[in-house]
């Protein structure tokens, strides 16, 4: 087998995992919200069944990779079993803000935690 065939047939595994996953596109139409905060991105490389346990896989959804926000120390923690390009970029676009389409969790924590703040701040 030639070494382009077999890079094609990694790249469908791929493809066929992220359906598999239900991971769903990010939405690039709409930006993040404009005041998104530069985080810190870490790269976490975990074993298959860890990465489960921390993204919330199961055996009909596997996860890949996913990202954790912590707006309280400004990081985005990228917790992955992969070093697949196609996730990896996903998974930045989230630490950038994006959501997937149709979603608005991002933008909706963002806006949580500000609430949250200028209420600590005024009492």
């Amino acid at each position: 087998m030639n070494r382009s065939r077999q890079i094609s047939r990694g790249t469908l595994s791929i493809y066929f995992m992220l359906v598999l996953t239900g991971c769903t596109m990010i939405s690039y139409e709409r930006k993040p919200p404009v005041d998104w905060p530069k985080l810190e991105v870490s790269i976490v490389k975990l074993g298959f069944w860890k990465t489960q346990q921390k993204c919330g896989g199961n055996i009909l959804m596997q996860a890949l990779a996913c990202a954790e926000f912590r707006f309280d120390t400004m990081t985005c923690t990228i917790w992955t079993s992969t070093n697949d390009v196609y996730v990896m970029e996903h998974e930045l676009a989230h630490c950038e803000g994006h959501d997937h389409i149709g979603s608005t969790y991002q933008s909706d924590l963002w806006s949580e935690w500000k609430k949250y703040q200028r209420t600590r701040v005024a009492q």
